[in-house]
């Protein structure tokens, strides 16, 4: 199952059959997890919500990941609805991504240096659960968290999450980072 298939297709997780494979996984002592791709709180309809508890009482977990997105989710209060409404619902906010520079989606991109900021803004403003998710891209040599800006350096702060050598995983490092700068590519070496 995609992950947005719960956004636009709730209805498909009404088949009995999905339920009896959520319940043999939970039986042979594994954990069930989904995991959802919510963008806005608009996005979360009756039907997802109805679907997502029948399967959440029968044990399966939900972690949800989102994309941070230019005239959509990108101001505070959009953001803090969305992660609030989530948790709601028992969806855990898992990762909230960069736009990646494709073709059709660029115009969709935050800067880097204003998605800092808004997510250190929203955190502020939610409870526990609700602020543990991670601001990442997912960057050919591997998924990479954003962890802050540095004001006085001009300098993103990152750390390897995930990536393709064992060796970056866990791996801190900053690069220099223009007002407009949107992806791991337009940053520069620091030197």
């Amino acid at each position: 199952m995609r992950p947005k298939t719960i956004t636009f297709n709730p209805i498909r997780l009404r088949d009995p059959k999905l339920k009896s494979v959520f319940e043999r996984i939970i039986n042979a002592g594994k954990a069930a997890v989904v995991v959802t791709h919510f963008d806005h709180f608009a996005e979360i309809s009756d039907e997802a919500r109805a679907r997502i508890r029948e399967l959440r009482e029968i044990g399966v977990q939900f972690l949800n990941q989102g994309v941070l997105l230019k005239g959509v989710n990108d101001d505070e209060p959009t953001l803090i609805r969305t992660f609030a409404n989530l948790h709601a619902i028992g969806l855990r906010p898992y990762y909230l991504f960069q736009t990646r520079p494709v073709l059709g989606a660029s115009r969709f991109q935050v800067p880097l240096r204003e998605g800092v900021t808004l997510v250190r803004a929203a955190q502020h403003n939610l409870s526990g659960i609700q602020k543990t998710f991670r601001y990442v891209m997912s960057h050919v040599t591997g998924k990479i968290e954003i962890l802050g800006f540095d004001a006085k350096t001009d300098r993103l702060i990152l750390r390897y999450h995930q990536a393709k050598d064992p060796n970056m995983v866990g791996l801190v490092f900053s690069k220099n980072c223009a007002a407009d700068a949107r992806w791991l590519d337009e940053l520069t070496a620091v030197m």
